[in-house]
């Protein structure tokens, strides 16, 4: 082919060939344009969850480089914050133990253990479950985060 196809359509034909059933004769547009518009949507969807995940983990990065030059207190306030938002996750069975003992282990260094965190496998499990919620009303996180949400109407 002389054209490059569609990713949308080379998804289609992919699926069609992979059937051991044979196509309908003929083929209703409706249904193609059904799967057409449900497969669109989720690329969609994925694409919108990638900003959004990119979003999170950039905030979380920015946040570790800050609590490497806060003073030592108001360092310590962010950390009980967010102890505090951890403990309520575990009294109130609000979150998996999982997250919990994680964010415990990475409350105890947040300046270098965020970073590692960010470039470990469960990173955006992580900052999508993060006790560090209550920074997010901060214009400067707030701006930043709006890049992977949809358009407010």
């Amino acid at each position: 082919m002389d054209q490059a196809l569609d990713p949308v359509v080379q998804a289609l034909i992919l699926e069609c060939m992979a059937s051991p059933k044979p196509l309908p004769q003929p083929c209703p547009p409706v249904v193609a344009s059904a799967s057409v518009d449900r497969v669109a949507a989720r690329l969609a969807a994925l694409k919108l969850a990638k900003a959004r995940y990119a979003a999170l983990r950039k905030v979380h990065r920015t946040l570790a480089a800050e609590f490497a030059t806060l003073d030592d207190e108001k360092a310590a306030r962010l950390v009980k914050r967010a102890l505090r938002n951890v403990k309520v996750w575990e009294h109130g069975g609000v979150a998996s133990p999982y997250y919990v003992r994680a964010w415990r282990r990475i409350l105890q260094d947040p300046a270098n253990s965020i970073p590692k965190m960010l470039r470990g496998h469960n990173a955006n499990a992580l900052v999508q479950n993060s006790p560090f919620g209550f920074i997010y009303r901060e214009p400067k996180y707030r701006e930043e985060l709006r890049v992977g949400a949809p358009e407010e109407a």
